[in-house]
């Protein structure tokens, strides 16, 4: 009788899982990649790049882009049982070095982009003027060289390894490169970005709050409109940070207890959910990337008005 419940549960999870990638994660995929050519295109409009703000913003949607096929595209295709990392070796090893890479790219761009909204709202002109596009790539720059020189062994030690006779996984040996690995991502993706987005944000919050002292003259206008570009920037990177925070936070923890019990006997029941959880993790930190760009369009009246002036004006010129 417990056995058959214990199928029963495995069944519905599997059921679960598969309808929830083939079909919700299909339309998140075709969703996400519309929402990444739209932002590329609003945010690198001529007008848009004249603050250095949007320089983050636009290589911020390519790499998420990026990230969408390297992990959500990816697991989509391993329930179809057509993913190629299962069979050939150094696809594994690439695939699985830029899905994490590629990730971890997006998430301190953000972190930058929340960093220059600290500086551009600052009531020093001193700090306001550290605020260049010059300094935007070469931070986009040096943050991505550093992720993709940090997790180059990746593409020496990940593998196809046998976690049963019928099932294998693209993945890190069982040993300590394993354990140090997982580590490091915990705090490259989970605690320290969220740490940086929280206090750049508070931060960014009590600039707004105090104001600027701006001199009344005939460049009014003109400053007029790059405040206004400025907090709309700043309410955009809001929805990004209340998107990223709590589900990089929610994932990581789960990671851990998933690492930390690897070793422990544990039940069918326990071992039905964790595999129902174990594929969750890429839907969720997926949804932020795919919806954001919608978000903007309902809640900020600005941004949607701005949207509608680019959109057209590209469809013409193209």
């Amino acid at each position: 009788m417990a056995s058959n419940v214990v199928n029963n549960l495995n069944s519905l999870f599997k059921s679960i899982n598969y309808y929830s990638f083939t079909i919700f994660g299909n339309v998140m995929m075709v969703v996400g990649t519309v929402a990444t050519f739209l932002g590329i295109i609003v945010f690198s409009h001529k007008t848009m790049r004249q603050n250095a703000g949007c320089i983050y913003y636009i290589a911020y949607y390519l790499a998420n882009g990026l990230t969408l096929y390297t992990s959500l595209f990816a697991a989509i295709l391993s329930f179809f049982n057509i993913d190629p990392s299962y069979n050939n070796v150094a696809y594994c090893k690439i695939s699985f070095y830029l899905r994490i890479s590629l990730g971890l790219i997006a998430t301190y761009i953000l972190v930058l982009a929340s960093i220059d909204r600290a500086l551009i709202t600052s009531s020093k002109a001193s700090i306001r003027q550290r605020s260049t596009h010059r300094l935007a790539y070469c931070s986009i720059f040096g943050v991505t060289l550093f992720f993709l020189l940090f997790y180059f062994y990746l593409l020496i030690i990940a593998n196809i390894y046998w976690l049963t006779p019928n099932y294998r996984l693209c993945y890190l040996p069982p040993d300590s490169s394993r354990v140090i690995s997982y580590v490091a991502t915990v705090l490259f993706d989970g605690i320290i970005p969220s740490f940086l987005l929280v206090v750049t944000g508070i931060t960014t919050v009590r600039n707004l709050r105090k104001g600027r002292v701006q001199p009344i003259d005939a460049a009014s206008n003109g400053n007029n409109d790059r405040r206004s570009k400025d907090r709309h920037l700043f309410l955009i990177l809001l929805i990004e940070i209340i998107g990223y925070a709590p589900l990089a936070i929610i994932t990581n923890a789960y990671g851990i207890y998933r690492e930390a019990t690897q070793y422990q006997m544990k039940s069918n029941d326990s071992q039905a959910i964790e595999y129902f959880l174990s594929s969750f993790p890429v839907l969720l930190r997926a949804m932020p990337k795919c919806l954001n760009f919608y978000i903007y369009l309902i809640l900020l009246k600005s941004f949607r008005r701005k949207t509608f002036k680019i959109l057209p004006y590209f469809w013409r010129q193209h």
